[in-house]
């Protein structure tokens, strides 16, 4: 039996390795040799990072379950360095990356959420005024794809209670602008207790003219 997290953690190791000169032939060789399920989860993401697509020998495609997905999507994440808590993007790489999440079969938005809010929820992840940024300009372009009739669900977000990592607690705040019926003053108390840093509570809430 294939074990899948060994494949996606070496898959991560070697974007590590090589995600600084952008040289990603060895990644893309890597995943070109696994499960067909896996390729059709990772290859449009690799292709959206800049690689060249991956061949389907015979036609076989797989149908990729969400753990292959978000698979992808923190790939990507990796991709862009905001495991760092200082990403870098620009808006043309962020629409490449989620359109090419959502042409996955059966990708959805709330993959590279999730993606997201796992890789916050790392004690040690910081969580920066650049980290701050990244996360509003993932929801300005969902809120685009909303519009296009590309919803998220966001079900699965828990963003009241004790114990939340600073990042979580932004990412919490940030994302409800997808669903703005769910904001309460609840969770703005909840983001004002976990946040102390002064430069991140100023980026999310500017001072006043």
């Amino acid at each position: 039996m294939t074990d899948l997290a060994s494949l996606k953690n070496g898959a991560e190791a070697e974007l590590l390795g090589a995600r600084d000169s952008g040289h990603l032939d060895d990644l893309r060789a890597r995943i070109a040799d696994w499960p067909p399920a896996l390729r059709a989860a990772y290859g449009p993401v690799l292709v959206a990072l800049g690689s060249p697509p991956l061949s389907e020998e015979g036609g076989v495609r797989g149908l990729p379950g969400a753990s292959e997905r978000q698979g992808a999507c923190r790939l990507a994440l990796l991709a862009m360095y905001v495991d760092t808590g200082t990403p870098r993007w620009s808006s043309g790489l962020l629409d490449k990356v989620l359109d090419a999440v959502l042409a996955v079969p059966g990708g959805t938005c709330d993959d590279f959420l999730l993606a997201l809010w796992r890789m916050c929820d790392v004690p040690s992840f910081p969580l920066t005024v650049v980290g701050v940024r990244f996360i509003r300009d993932v929801v300005r372009a969902l809120l685009i794809r909303q519009r296009r009739g590309m919803p998220v669900d966001l079900r699965w977000l828990t963003p009241l209670g004790t114990g939340l990592t600073p990042a979580r607690a932004c990412f919490s705040y940030l994302v409800l602008a997808l669903k703005p019926e769910w904001f309460t003053d609840a969770l703005e108390q909840s983001f004002r207790g976990a946040v102390k840093d002064p430069e991140v509570l100023e980026e999310v809430f500017p001072p006043g003219p």
